[in-house]
């Protein structure tokens, strides 16, 4: 969809630009605007009352939308008028990948989507799936629409998928940076490694000679499966990247063939400073443009040479910036990159409330400066329902549910 997104924003210019020409930069903004106010993008985020529930139980739960650009929300006052007034919540069966309810929720005179979905008693033990989505959301890629899973407590356990089985193989994903490899550049190679529900699984990881067996480099992930290799490019080897777990389940897949001819991109993020260096080989960097947007962002810079990019990332707004080069004769997107800005923090930001227990009691303090609004307290078994740190909340959600596909 990126790559849809930047080639319809530079298939605006003219078809006339020269390779020594300069991109320009208002055309490209222009462009850019006018995509998305004939296909404004929405982002949305279920927010459940809990996360554990017995058939029977009702779940209470909202869910919020906002513009995918500025990240406005359907409660602001000024929130467009033409955006969706209704979205639906489908909540769904793993084990029998079967549909359970669908709700349909109107947004009130406030802004705010929120129901309950009444569980029916006959539901089995298992992890079930809430989905939510506008009709308009439909229209673009189903991986956009939010996903979070409860678990339910029924009559009967769900049955366990076969461990023998091709379902239970782990998975390995290989991302050369920028998308492709460069002959003699030393780049990173980031990969994933998932079971079969998708979720990250921490291995050992080798990378090795595909033919003479030689092993290069050995790792370990370092975040759910996840990790990187860093290596300089060789277009004549055939290398083999090899993920095992201490069950003793293993997988593996061919690295990608550096090219000869050919750009990519290679981006640093220390502190406030992103640092990008395109790689080109047997291609002038001069007939490629740099474009970075995202979240409101957008940067054009028309590259001199193949010197690295120094850019203070104060300028821009927090979420993911999209970094890509494009091709000024083609038109063609040659290379993409993904990098995240941290929200920033704001002076006198504090918590909403104070909250004490003692026995069963519990006490609630708001806070003094508490904006006026809608809010929710829940209140589950901690034993049942651990706090899980890593678990997205909205803002994370909002920031990065857009551009990275698959599970946050």
């Amino acid at each position: 969809m990126k790559k849809a997104l930047i080639f319809s924003a530079v298939a605006a210019l003219s078809s006339t630009v020269s390779m020594a020409a300069e991109v320009n930069k208002n055309s490209i903004k222009s462009a850019f605007n006018a995509h998305f106010a004939a296909q404004p993008q929405e982002k949305i985020y279920i927010q459940s009352d809990r996360d554990q529930y017995v058939a029977g139980d009702t779940v209470w739960l909202r869910v919020h939308l906002a513009d995918a650009i500025s990240l406005e929300p359907s409660c602001a006052p000024d929130y467009p008028t033409d955006r969706s007034n209704f979205l639906y919540v489908e909540l769904h069966d793993n084990a029998a990948d079967t549909l359970v309810e669908r709700i349909m929720l109107k947004r009130d005179s406030l802004g705010v989507f929120a129901n309950a979905i009444f569980l029916p008693y006959d539901l089995h033990s298992g992890t079930y799936t809430m989905v939510a989505y506008t009709r308009w959301m439909t229209n673009f890629d189903t991986e956009l629409f939010d996903r979070r899973e409860v678990r339910i407590f029924g009559a009967t356990d769900a049955k366990s998928a076969n461990k023998d089985t091709e379902s239970n193989r782990l998975h390995l994903s290989l991302m050369p940076e920028g998308g492709q490899f460069i002959d003699g550049e030393r780049q990173q190679l980031a990969y994933k490694v998932t079971d079969e529900n998708g979720r990250g699984v921490d291995v050992e990881v080798r990378l090795s000679n595909a033919r003479s067996g030689q092993i290069l480099q050995t790792a370990r992930s370092q975040h759910r499966g996840m990790g990187s290799l860093f290596f300089v490019a060789n277009a004549a080897d055939s290398l083999l990247v090899e993920a095992w777990d201490e069950a003793g389940r293993s997988c593996h897949a061919i690295v990608p063939r550096a090219l000869t001819t050919g750009a990519t991109l290679a981006v640093t993020q220390r502190k406030n400073r992103l640092y990008i260096a395109p790689l080109a080989k047997n291609i002038d960097p001069t007939r490629l443009a740099l474009c970075i947007y995202g979240n409101n962002n957008l940067v054009v810079k028309d590259l001199q040479d193949a010197s690295a990019i120094n850019i203070d990332t104060e300028q821009f707004r927090p979420g993911i910036l999209n970094i890509a080069l494009i091709d000024k004769v083609t038109q063609a997107v040659v290379a993409e990159r993904l990098s995240f800005i941290y929200p920033r923090a704001v002076e006198g930001d504090s918590a909403l409330c104070q909250i004490s227990r003692e026995g069963n009691r519990i006490d609630i303090a708001l806070a003094n400066d508490l904006p006026a609004g809608t809010y929710a307290l829940s209140v589950t078994d901690e034993e049942l329902s651990p706090m899980d740190s890593t678990s997205a909340n909205i803002v994370a959600s909002l920031l990065i549910s857009q551009e990275i596909k698959g599970r946050i």
